[in-house]
């Protein structure tokens, strides 16, 4: 943007008669012509249009400024860059600390697991070589008459026990008696260390009326595998 003035300053101005009137005077370029403005007084003005002498051409002083505004461009400020926040600390143990854990409790594992597998073998091995140690132990038994007129005059026997063997693997031949006599025998399969159920029956050609017969479940012998 230019921008020009015209200033014209005096020290003293002149009447409609030329003669030189004292006090303040300001004279402006207006429509080509000189107009003088005095004051004489408070709120009282005197306007006098005149020509200035030649000898009292006004003085002006061109004042050019030339101002010149840049345009800035002004930018939106920068918004502070987003970074996402850090991930949270792991908590526990590291995938290798677990891997390590692992291994070791499969290390534990097999070295525990071969070393009882051995005492075992071990001990199979040592009472393999022992003689078998049989006791007859939960003894039973119970009979069934068929006496009388039209009966077949006979009895039959069932007996049931338990061979408990604390020894090594073998045979135990046991025998069954009523009233003290053996009636039967049977050959059994003991395993070390193990406990083994066993049954037997047989038919009497007797009849015991009134007495009640006895019975009693004995070891005759016991042998080695």
């Amino acid at each position: 943007m230019d921008a020009t003035c015209a200033l014209t300053i005096f020290d003293r101005s002149w009447s409609s008669t030329g003669a030189i009137v004292a006090g303040p005077a300001v004279e402006v370029l207006s429509s080509g012509r000189w107009e003088s403005e005095r004051k004489t007084g408070p709120g009282k003005e005197i306007l006098e249009e005149q020509k200035a002498p030649p000898s009292w051409r006004p003085r002006t002083l061109n004042l050019s400024a030339k101002r010149q505004f840049k345009r800035r461009n002004v930018s939106q400020p920068e918004s502070p860059q987003w970074y996402p926040p850090p991930p949270p600390p792991k908590q526990g143990l590291s995938t290798g600390a677990i891997i390590a854990i692992v291994v070791a409790v499969v290390v534990v594992v097999i070295v525990v697991g071969a070393v009882i597998a051995g005492a075992f073998y071990s001990g199979i091995q040592q009472a393999s070589n022992l003689p078998p140690n049989v006791v007859v132990t939960n003894a039973h038994s119970s009979y069934y008459e068929n006496c009388g007129a039209f009966g077949t005059q006979t009895t039959r026997w069932d007996w049931s026990a338990t061979l408990v063997n604390t020894g090594g693997s073998g045979f135990a031949d046991v025998g069954f008696d009523v009233n003290g006599q053996q009636v039967t025998q049977n050959t059994y399969y003991v395993a070390a260390s193990y406990q083994t159920p066993i049954t037997d029956s047989l038919t009497v050609n007797a009849c015991y009326g009134s007495t009640i017969p006895t019975y009693n479940i004995v070891l005759l012998a016991e042998r080695s595998a």
